[in-house]
């Protein structure tokens, strides 16, 4: 178990008693239909029924507007005029551009909103639920349902268009993936029925149909546009059913299911693919598939949407698929451990990875799969919060070791690990050090070498005498309480990320600031003091944030030139609670929405700003400029290698700093590629081989580790020959380097050596046992019968009381377990390790908590079952989830979780 940092800034690492759950979810695979909906829950007060606050969510409120003074401001290091001057040549009238709207008298405690409709059209279907719960029932109280066609100036109730149902507030409201006009709201039971509402043409009418089962989850649409109306839906009790015509129809297709996945759309890898190819991880026993047992699965496939199943491993624990890898662990009969296997033609042939095995309490969880490798993270042995990080070759069989100490829970879903979409071959993730302190790493080359990263110029550290670099803040920090929002990319801003973070020799648990880089993570500048929620527009033309110091807010702070000049636009007199700033998906638009609710009247509001009435002038050639992606990664080697990465140099346009222009919606980042000469960064080392530090050459591993051995022990009979390197996947350099002639390694016959190693040993351990028992039998005295007799009486009843004692100590311990699994599910301990004069902690912080996207994740833990939750990022693949942390009710300033938590007073 973690136990807490020695120096009093660093972090403490919480980690629980258990892996609870396999949770499963495909991004490119399993759609879910809740991807572009957003969720806004009005916090409980003593006037106010109990509800449940709703993840990846942000929340609404408006004021009456006649009594609004709304002016503009400028702030940020303006000594010499130059962002008075720019602002008052380039910027229009914020208060033109600014609406809002109040939802009368609806007080419902719960919002969802998604958009619908083609391009920057502004177009929101917006419900609104109040649900009031018992101990062990939901009583649903009312929902109201909105349409806006003209921005958010107003919103019209179509509730007559779903005749009045009252629509569900965790799954109510979900839209396909590939059609912006598909929306489906899914509504209570009215009496042994269950009804959904589905508009096609962005609520303008809407269709009924009939569920014929409870859903239990968001629907899974198909990953290929073509077959939109092809949907899966699981109910409550684990059965799985299957619509092809947009829900007008369900057929029940397979019962007690774990978990299913569509089929890879990769035709190479599954020859048979037509569209209705499903995954499904099936209970192997007869009875409900909560039984009692050992808690083993069968993976099985169909190819014809569910009317056929063949099976294609017994013993499975968990599965996911993605592009051409299909991945499952399994139970190994010789060991009882968990081991992985990969299929790269749709299940037809199996490979065992060259991965460490697992007991139940470790897990394996699948990060990233783009560009034709995978980031798997391995759990460590114990409960310590950590494991390792490896990256995979093409064919997803033989693993690299990427980062140790990769930070990554046993309990619940908080990994730091983030993919940058606003640059290629980028990651941050965090890694704990030997005294349990949290630093952040960066990789600019998919993992290939991690580093810190670079510390911005001007900003002081906390401590200068020790090694300072930035720090920055995710979801981790998020769980645990740290006013920060999540790391911010979109691929359409090149080069673009905002972070919390400081500057500090590992992460701190003060306020942090808010940073910024331009060039892909190479160098930073710090934007705003203190936590901001912020969002990205225009297509990183322009960025928005909003104070966190206080639960409620009045302005709104905005840059054009990357947060070099900040304006503030008082949008409120009266305080906003506020919940949510929302831009369009792919944040291209300019058109930008707050929400929240009154403070004292706790209705709903919304603000609408758009920006392209603010930003008078449209940008031209002359406002954007050439910027080379990875410049500084290879600045110091030849200049024909400058800028690669993966064998490839890429430049963009790119908006100039100081150009204060807007985009629009319809701008797309202009990119030019080559290909380069192959160097040594081309290649990695392969397996059984390692580079030196400080050397680029592959040697050859001398000694044979446990995990080699073990694999060998798992009967790895492939003939696998490594010759030292192996071109990195998804590597496009042409011609120049070429690794040098190495010796050949048999990796089979390696499996022979550490077999013949453990042989011996057994071999001297069994020599040592036979000799034991030939001198007892030379020096003991033979007994007599009665003697014998008596002997045997007492060995068996001494055998009994042991046996009974044991019986005892055990259930005594299970009960203990059990009582102390129950108190994990509600609250964690925190030891204040770290506390500064000077901050203030909110002990009822409202984070909208976005974890990061996983693409596969196996665990287990039988000690307790719960009820799962909606995951942001993808389905369970458990009946048992991983309960999300309890937010913390007192002043946290860093935090510690015991595994043996029964025994903290």
């Amino acid at each position: 178990m973690a136990k807490p940092g020695s120096a009093t800034s660093n972090w403490s690492m919480f980690s629980a008693v258990f892996c609870a759950v396999l949770s499963l979810s495909l991004a490119n695979v399993n759609l879910r239909g809740d991807r572009y909906v957003q969720k806004f829950d009005i916090p409980v007060f003593a006037d106010k029924h109990s509800v449940t606050i709703a993840e990846d969510t942000d929340g609404v409120y408006e004021e009456d507007w006649e009594t609004l003074l709304p002016m503009l401001d400028r702030h940020r290091r303006d000594a010499d005029g130059s962002c008075f001057d720019k602002e008052r040549k380039n910027l229009g009238t914020v208060t033109e551009a600014h609406n809002s709207y109040r939802f009368g008298n609806d007080t419902n405690q719960g919002l969802a909103l998604t958009w619908c409709g083609e391009g920057d059209s502004g177009n929101l279907i917006v419900v609104t639920t109040q649900e009031v719960s018992s101990l062990f029932k939901t009583y649903v109280k009312q929902s109201v349902v909105y349409r806006t066609v003209d921005q958010g100036k107003t919103f019209e109730n179509i509730n007559h268009f779903v005749d009045n149902a009252i629509i569900r507030k965790t799954n109510g409201l979900q839209r396909n993936p590939h059609d912006s006009f598909s929306v489906y709201l899914v509504a209570h039971s009215t009496s042994s029925h269950y009804k959904m509402y589905v508009t096609t043409d962005g609520g303008m009418n809407f269709n009924p149909y009939t569920i014929p089962y409870d859903l239990e989850d968001s629907f899974h649409f198909h990953p290929e546009k073509k077959y939109k109306s092809h949907i899966l839906g699981q109910s409550s009790d684990k059965i799985l059913y299957i619509t092809k015509d947009n829900g007008g129809s369900w057929n029940r297709i397979a019962d007690n299911v774990h978990d299913f996945k569509w089929g890879t759309t990769d035709s190479e890898s599954d020859p048979f693919y037509n569209g209705l190819t499903l995954y499904a991880l099936v209970h192997s026993s007869t009875g409900e598939w909560w039984s009692a047992g050992t808690r083993h699965f069968v993976l099985k496939k169909s190819n014809d949407g569910g009317k056929t199943w063949s099976i294609l491993l017994a013993k499975a624990q968990s599965f996911g698929i993605e592009s051409k890898f299909l991945y499952a662990s399994i139970t190994d009969e010789s060991s009882s451990k968990r081991i992985m296997k990969v299929s790269t033609n749709a299940g037809q042939t199996w490979d065992e990875t060259l991965l460490p095995s697992i007991i139940d309490e470790q897990f394996y969880s699948i990060l990233d799969s783009s560009e034709g490798m995978i980031f798997m993270h391995v759990d460590n042995p114990g409960d310590t919060g950590h494991g390792t990080l490896y990256t995979s070759g093409d064919k997803g069989i033989i693993f690299s070791e990427s980062l140790e100490k990769h930070l990554y829970p046993n309990f619940g879903q908080q990994t730091d690990f983030y993919k940058v979409e606003s640059m290629r071959g980028v990651y941050i993730a965090s890694q704990m050090s030997e005294d349990d302190s949290i630093h952040t790493r960066i990789s600019y080359d998919r993992g290939g070498v991690w580093g810190s990263i670079p510390r911005p110029a001007n900003v002081p550290c906390k401590d200068e005498s020790k090694e300072c670099s930035l720090q920055l803040h995710n979801t981790y920090s998020i769980s645990q309480g740290i006013k920060a929002n999540p790391l911010l990319t979109v691929e359409s801003a090149t080069g673009l990320i905002l972070a919390h973070g400081h500057i500090a020799d590992s992460l701190q648990t003060t306020n942090p600031d808010v940073y910024i880089t331009t060039d892909g993570g190479y160098t930073w500048r710090k934007i705003l003091d203190g936590p901001h929620f912020y969002q990205v527009a225009d297509s990183g033309g322009l960025i928005l944030a909003v104070p966190m110091e206080n639960k409620t807010a009045t302005y709104l702070k905005f840059s054009l030139d990357m947060g070099n000049c900040w304006h503030t636009y008082n949008f409120t007199e009266e305080p906003l609670h506020f919940t949510g700033l929302l831009t369009e998906p792919g944040s291209r638009s300019l058109k930008v929405s707050l929400w929240g609710f009154g403070e004292k009247d706790r209705i709903w509001n919304v603000h609408t700003i758009d920006f392209g009435k603010v930003i008078t002038r449209k940008c031209g050639s002359e406002d954007y400029e050439q910027f080379t992606a990875h410049s500084q990664h290879r600045k110091n080697e030849k200049k024909d290698v400058q800028g690669c990465l993966l064998g490839v140099r890429e430049t963009f346009l790119t908006l100039k700093t100081d150009s204060w222009c807007q985009n629009g919606y319809y701008f797309r980042p202009q990119k030019n590629s080559e290909n380069c000469v192959c160097t040594r960064e081309d290649y990695e080392c392969d397996f059984a081989y390692y580079r030196p530090e400080g050397s680029d050459e592959c040697v050859e591993e001398k000694e044979f580790t446990k995990k080699h051995v073990e694999i060998c022990e798992r009967g790895q009979i492939k003939e696998l020959i490594s010759g030292g390197y192996r071109k990195i996947p998804g590597d496009k350099c042409t011609g120049g380097y070429v690794p040098l002639p190495t010796k050949e390694v048999n990796l089979k016959e390696k499996c022979k050596e550490g077999d013949e190693i453990k042989i011996i040993k057994q071999q001297v351990k069994q020599s040592y046992i036979e000799k034991v028992e030939r001198v007892d039998e030379v020096d003991s005295p033979k007994p007599t019968p009665s003697q014998s007799s008596h002997k045997r009486f007492l060995i068996i009843g001494a055998i009994s009381i042991v046996l009974g004692g044991l019986v005892s100590v055990m259930s005594l311990y299970f009960v203990c377990r059990y009582y102390a699994l129950r108190r994990h599910q509600v609250t964690y301990r925190y030891s204040l390790l770290n506390q500064s004069e000077e901050q203030d902690f909110d002990g009822d912080l409202e984070h909208v908590l976005t974890s990061q996207k996983t693409v596969y994740d196996d665990s287990e833990d039988e000690d307790i079952e719960t009820s799962r939750p909606a995951l942001p990022n993808g389905r369970a693949s458990s009946g048992h989830p991983r309960p999300r942390p309890t937010k913390p009710t007192s002043n946290v300033m860093s935090y510690h979780d015991d595994s043996d938590v029964d025994m903290l007073e």
